[in-house]
C-alpha cells in the first residue's frame, strides 16, 4: 500500500514538473534532445533513490541536473583537449626544403621593396625599435611634457 502512494507521488510530481523541469534541463544544455536525455538521466537517479528521499523531490531533481549539465562540460572540455593534443600530434613534419623555398621567396620579395626616404637602408616590415638585445627603447622616444629627461 505505501508503494503503491509513493508512486501515485512520483507520478503527480512529474505531472505537475515535468515541463518546467524540461525547460531548465534545456537551458542547461542549449537544445530540447539533450535537455531531455539530461531530464532522463536526472530522473533515473530521482527513481533509485525516491524510496529514501527526504525532503523536496523537484530540488533534488534540479540540483541533479545541475550536476549532470556540469559533469557533461567537463568531459566535454578534456575531450576537447585530447582532440587538441591528437591533431597537434597528427601534424606533418615541416619539410626542411619547403622552408628553404619559402625563406628564399620571402627575401626576394623584400629585396623589391623601395628604399626609405631619408635613409640608405630598406624599408623594414614588422619590426619594431626594441626588437632586438642590447636596444634600449627610451633611447629613442623623444622626451615630451611630464617625461624626465634623466636620471635623478
Amino acid at each position: 500500500m505505501a508503494e503503491d502512494q509513493a508512486v501515485a507521488e512520483l507520478e503527480r510530481f512529474l505531472t505537475d514538473r515535468a515541463d518546467h523541469l524540461l525547460r531548465a534541463a534545456m537551458l542547461l544544455t542549449g537544445s530540447r534532445e539533450a535537455g531531455q536525455d539530461l531530464l532522463q538521466a536526472a530522473l533515473e537517479r530521482l527513481l533509485w533513490h525516491w524510496p529514501t528521499l527526504d525532503g523536496d523531490p523537484e530540488a533534488y531533481l534540479r540540483r541533479t541536473l545541475y550536476n549532470l549539465a556540469t559533469d557533461g562540460y567537463r568531459r566535454a572540455g578534456r575531450l576537447q583537449r585530447k582532440l587538441l593534443l591528437l591533431r597537434a600530434e597528427a601534424r606533418p613534419a615541416a619539410d626542411p626544403a619547403a622552408q628553404v623555398d619559402l625563406r628564399d621567396a620571402l627575401v626576394r620579395l623584400l629585396l623589391q621593396l623601395p628604399p626609405r626616404r631619408g635613409q640608405g637602408d630598406r624599408a623594414c616590415l614588422g619590426q619594431r625599435p626594441g626588437n632586438h638585445p642590447g636596444h634600449r627603447e627610451a633611447d629613442h622616444r623623444p622626451a615630451g611634457p611630464g617625461r624626465r629627461k634623466g636620471r635623478a
